[in-house]
Parts: C-alpha cells; sequence; structure tokens
C-alpha cells in the first residue's frame, strides 16, 4: 500500500489541498469539488475511499516549484486543550433546554477530574 499523505498549501486560487504520493506533490483540490477545502473532504463518509478513487486523475495535476504550506485546518472549530471546561459546559446547556442529564453529568465529571488532581498533588 502506498503511502498518501493529505496537506493542505496556498496556490494561485488561494488555500487548497495537496496530496503526497512517495514525495511526489499533487494538487488534490483540481480533482473534485469534494476536495475544496479540508472541512468538505472530512465530511464525506468515507474520505480516504474518495482520494482512492481520485488517484489516476490526479496525477493530471502534479504540484511544482515552491508553495506555502498550510496549517491542518481550515473550518473547523478548534479547543485548546485545557480552556474547554466552560465552553463544554455551555455547549451542553445550550443542547439541552435546562441543563437536565448533560449538566449533572459534566459536573460530576469535573468534580472527579479536580478531586484526582488534588489527591495526586498530595502523594
Amino acid at each position: 500500500m502506498t503511502a498518501m499523505h493529505i496537506f493542505r498549501f496556498h496556490g494561485r486560487q488561494g488555500p487548497r489541498l495537496g496530496l503526497d504520493l512517495e514525495n511526489e506533490r499533487y494538487d488534490l483540490s483540481e480533482a473534485g469539488r469534494e476536495f475544496a477545502d479540508l472541512s468538505t473532504w472530512l465530511a464525506l463518509s468515507d474520505p480516504v475511499a474518495a482520494v482512492n478513487e481520485v488517484l489516476p486523475s490526479v496525477r493530471r495535476f502534479p504540484l511544482t516549484g515552491e508553495f506555502k504550506l498550510l496549517a491542518p485546518l481550515d473550518l473547523q472549530e478548534v479547543w485548546a486543550c485545557g480552556v474547554t471546561y466552560l465552553r463544554s459546559k455551555v455547549a451542553r446547556m445550550e443542547e439541552s433546554e435546562e441543563g437536565g442529564i448533560s449538566m449533572i453529568r459534566f459536573t460530576m465529571l469535573n468534580a472527579r477530574n479536580f478531586f484526582s488532581r488534588q489527591l495526586r498533588g498530595a502523594w
């Protein structure tokens, strides 16, 4: 099986998806609209199968010259580790109109994490 690597880069038309196959790089976005951006591609039912389907045609779009690599994200919401508790709590409260079980579960998990850290620090 050939190793495939998906990457984002800045092309003449803006941010694009690229495909690296055995150190050969191709413009995956040229192969179809489903590769317009990372979010669109990842929303497919089987993103890997979609890439495998276009392998023969993507080889017609080699990347030549230098290009700027971009961060591997585009439209997704990104939550950093350690700062998600409040946002997670608010999201769960928004999901259920009155807080309910989700709020109780969130509070219990938060308390468990707090006390676990306290106990580890005591030793």
